[in-house]
């Protein structure tokens, strides 16, 4: 009958102004929350400059590259203060900025990408300096009596290098060293010296034309930008102060 056909015409209409009303508030939610996300963001990128940004990519190489060259080479290499001073203000600023974000509201989510990033950071850092101080263990004796050793170690590093070897010497000397010969009785004996392996082969990178390169048993070779080479360490070692390579 025409009565219940517009009856049932009539419920149709309802139902899908009802499931339309439905989407559109779905979507102007949608809307909402990513309208305030892009403002949370565009604020956070707002709080840096892109000459900050780079300078910061930039330092965190160099981070990078002094740590891979500490870990790789056998034996202790120049303390990069210049570098490390500047890895530390920059952790500084970020924990700074962390902080500050923690304040504001629908920042959760930014946070934990910058925690994440000063988490990377700190861990080479930290690294690089453990990795220091194991070398500093094994080879003290090697180390101290360098002509070199202001400009190997720091400081901190070198008051722990001579804190270390005395510490030994006397605990060596009650134990077992007044038992031995006499040329054997001391640490600081050249033959009681703990020296690096310089002959060790390493993987390194060359960043810029390096030329033509002795690499011993393995004769020259044309070494450029971009070539990864396995060698014996003490054949590249100066390339490697030069700047020219990086271990890997």
């Amino acid at each position: 009958m025409s009565g219940g056909d517009d009856f049932d015409l009539n419920l149709d209409d309802i139902d899908d102004f009802q499931a339309s009303s439905s989407q559109e508030k779905k979507k102007g939610g949608t809307e909402k929350s990513d309208e305030k996300l892009d403002v949370d963001v565009d604020a956070l990128l707002s709080s840096m400059s892109d000459d900050d940004e780079e300078e910061s990519e930039t330092i965190v190489d160099e981070l990078r590259k002094i740590w891979l060259n500490e870990k790789g080479a056998p034996e202790i290499l120049k303390y990069e203060a210049r570098v490390m001073k500047r890895v530390e203000e920059e952790l500084e600023t970020q924990k700074a900025h962390i902080e500050r974000l923690s304040e504001e509201k629908h920042t959760g989510g930014i946070i934990r990408i910058l925690q994440m990033e000063y988490d990377r950071v700190n861990y080479m850092r930290k690294d690089y300096l453990r990795i220091r101080l194991r070398k500093i263990q094994k080879f003290d004796i090697d180390i101290l009596s360098s002509d070199d050793v202001e400009n190997l170690l720091n400081k901190a590093e070198i008051d722990f290098a001579s804190g270390y070897l005395d510490l030994r010497e006397r605990h060596f000397g009650k134990s077992f060293l007044h038992h031995i010969p006499d040329n054997y009785d001391s640490l600081t004996e050249k033959n009681m010296e703990v020296k690096p392996n310089m002959d060790e082969y390493v993987f390194f990178k060359a960043t810029a034309n390096v030329g033509t390169v002795n690499l011993g048993e393995s004769g020259d070779a044309e070494i450029n930008e971009g070539d990864i080479v396995v060698a014996s360490y003490g054949h590249i070692k100066d390339i490697l102060s030069s700047g020219m390579v990086h271990l890997i």
